[in-house]
């Protein structure tokens, strides 16, 4: 069989606010749904989770997008034609996940033609009808050369979610109002201390939350009036798999065994992240 290289991303689930670990909503929706969850629409693309099953405190499935508006196909003959499906059939694109509930770590098989995280909180959000956080881990070494200096000035631009965030900070909840309102799609907030003056430490405390935050889209801190902005969202934690393919999609027993592979080489480095 030949093989193929996967990305893996590694991403931290919570439900709510405060943010509440993952794995009791999951459970809950794998209790009233089964392994295979109902289709929603998010932002005019059908989703949904299949193939969710429990082993221990380790979940394993699929997140899909499935296409019913087909393009063409172009044959070995160089002709043109309808995919020929039968009433009610769609086109499934799909990701491999694992979720860890004893650490509340997500490592999910990277595949953009399926949806990645965003589309995949935004679906989760959806069917438990409650807002789901998810968020990339990032590599934390210039996170962690803030943490260790005192603050002047944090820039923050931050997206209008796709999905209603309920249940999250009051203030919050007004700024993404006022940008679905006015259809605005980006947004930026600064602080900045007085002249030779710095933060109070209760900042850092902010900052971690912001650098895992879905919606924050940059953040970058200076830590006095000479030094420049220091961007500390850009360096999502990563790893690769390599699986054998059967046919289009990965044989899908050995991606859940990589990917468990791919949470165990990169244990340490979650811990420090997470600060666990």
């Amino acid at each position: 069989m030949p093989f193929k290289t996967y990305k893996v991303n590694f991403a931290v689930p919570t439900v709510g606010d405060p943010g509440r670990p993952l794995h009791r909503t999951l459970a809950g929706l794998h209790e009233h749904f089964g392994e295979h969850w109902p289709p929603a629409d998010v932002e005019g693309t059908r989703y949904r989770i299949r193939d969710l099953v429990p082993v221990g405190r380790v979940w394993l499935g699929t997140f899909a997008k499935l296409v019913d508006d087909l393009p063409h196909i172009i044959d070995a003959d160089d002709q043109e034609h309808e995919i020929d499906l039968d009433p009610g059939d769609k086109i499934i694109d799909k990701c491999h996940f694992l979720y860890r509930g004893d650490t509340n770590v997500l490592v999910l098989q990277v595949n953009k033609a399926a949806g990645g995280i965003t589309r995949l909180a935004q679906y989760m959000a959806h069917v438990a009808g409650v807002f789901v956080d998810i968020t990339l881990v990032q590599n934390n070494d210039r996170l962690a050369r803030v943490m260790q200096g005192q603050v002047y000035e944090i820039d923050i631009a931050f997206a209008r979610p796709g999905a209603n965030p309920e249940g999250i900070d009051p203030w919050s909840q007004v700024a993404f109002d006022m940008m679905r309102d006015t259809r605005a799609a980006h947004a930026r907030f600064n602080l900045r201390s007085p002249r030779g003056g710095s933060m109070s430490e209760g900042v850092k405390r902010y900052i971690r939350d912001l650098a895992y935050g879905a919606t924050v889209k940059k953040l970058k801190i200076r830590l006095t009036e000479e030094t420049d902005l220091v961007d500390v969202v850009m360096s999502p934690m990563k790893d690769r798999i390599r699986v054998e393919m059967d046919g289009r999609y990965p044989v899908q027993r050995q991606v859940y065994e990589e990917l468990e592979e791919a949470y165990a080489r990169n244990r340490d480095n979650l811990r420090a992240a997470l600060g666990r």
